[in-house]
Order: structure tokens, then sequence, then C-alpha cells
């Protein structure tokens, strides 16, 4: 999937995986299939976490405040449904055979690398 607003910084036009951040008290299998559904409408089933990626460093928004951010890198197994881009986050989603997969960011290249 493609951003609407993705910072060269962050991999400009290249394409990525569904991301989002945890409700309070939220489990992380639950955050991604409620992230699926909101950004490209794919109702997921089984999920198996492959790895937690530690940050690089802090974060920081806009009070000040700072924080580490941890990426929870999922294999999804089973879902279903179209992906189809909310139109707000997301601009354009769709699926790739893995010979035909284009440029990916840096949680792409992960994926990438975890599923050869």
């Amino acid at each position: 999937m493609r951003r609407t607003a993705a910072p060269a910084a962050r991999g400009g036009r290249a394409l990525g995986a569904v991301t989002g951040i945890s409700e309070l008290g939220e489990a992380l299998p639950d955050t991604l299939r409620r992230e699926a559904l909101e950004e490209v409408g794919l109702s997921l089933g089984k999920v198996e976490l492959l790895e937690l990626l530690s940050p690089a460093g802090l974060a920081q928004v806009a009070n000040g405040d700072e924080f580490y951010a941890y990426t929870a890198l999922f294999r999804v197994t089973e879902w279903s449904g179209t992906p189809v881009p909310d139109g707000v986050e997301i601009a354009e989603a769709r699926f790739f055979s893995w010979n035909d997969l284009p440029p990916l960011n840096r949680l792409g290249r992960k994926a990438q690398q975890w599923l050869a």
C-alpha cells in the first residue's frame, strides 16, 4: 500500500505494509486486524508475530515527550476481502506476486527479508 502523505525521509513513494498505533490495552494482533480493516478494508484471520523490531532511537511528539516506537512484524496467512484504499491515509492498496514486488519502504524490505 502507499500512504497519501509519504515523506521522502520515510520512503517517499515506496510501497509498504499496514501500520498503525496500538490503542491503550490493545493486543498487537488486534491492532493489526483493526488497522487492516480501517486502512484497506481487509478482515484478517490467522496472524503470526515474526519479530518485534527495536527502534533506532527515541521519537518525540509535539509536546516534547519522548518515547520508543517498537514495530511488530506479522505474517498474515488468512484474510478476506479485496484491498481498497481508504482514501484518507491510504492512496493505493493491492496485492503483488513475489516476483512483481515494486520498491518497498524500510519496513516492507524487512518483511521481504523474513519471508524470503
